[in-house]
């Protein structure tokens, strides 16, 4: 990539969109990988690690490392300095506990409104289609966040989580989710 600082670096990088169509995921794939040491074992987010650490600190590049969706929750974010990991984190960690309440609910009733206040609001589909909800959701929250920054650490944060979004939904494949759910149906009807 172009040597430089953070804006060189996010000006080469591919421009993420909300979306699932296989133009966006080759392309996005493509540039990434033109800039890979080892293509073959490289993902996204690793090439993306490796091109940011040149512009980091080492106390960014540790932290930006371990920006991951399964921890990002975790109370060392929601407590980061940098506002754009900080709010995500505060968001995604109250999302989770909405999607607790909505669970709850939909266990007790077999109506799937939402009745409570806390309870999240999905509009009616599938499990995928209420995941793919979700995950737009956190998008536009990553979108708002990110509002004025361009080229600084930020940028550089909301940028990893939105190909960290993308790169999830890239790699749901349809068939081996609906043997999950028939297996959870399963084993909830077994035992």
């Amino acid at each position: 990539m172009i040597s430089g600082n953070l804006e060189y670096l996010m000006s080469s990088l591919p421009q993420l969109q909300f979306t699932n169509s296989v133009e966006a995921r080759h392309r996005v794939s493509a540039i990434f990988k033109a800039y890979a040491s080892n293509e073959e074992s490289s993902s996204l987010t690793n090439i993306l690690n490796q091109e940011a650490a040149k512009y980091l600190s080492p106390e960014k590049e540790k932290l930006f490392n371990q920006i991951e969706l399964k921890t990002i929750h975790a109370s060392e974010f929601q407590n980061s300095k940098y506002s754009v990991l900080s709010g995500f984190s505060t968001f995604y960690a109250t999302l989770k506990h909405k999607l607790k309440s909505l669970r709850e609910i939909r266990k007790e009733s077999s109506e799937l409104t939402n009745t409570s206040k806390n309870a999240l609001a999905l509009e009616p589909g599938n499990p995928l289609e209420q995941e793919i909800q979700i995950m737009h959701l956190q998008w536009q929250e990553v979108e708002n966040l990110a509002i004025g920054h361009f080229s600084d650490f930020d940028a550089l944060i909301a940028y990893k989580i939105k190909l960290l979004l993308m790169q999830r939904w890239w790699n749901f494949d349809e068939a081996v989710g609906f043997e999950k759910y028939l297996d959870l149906i399963k084993m909830r009807n077994d035992g």
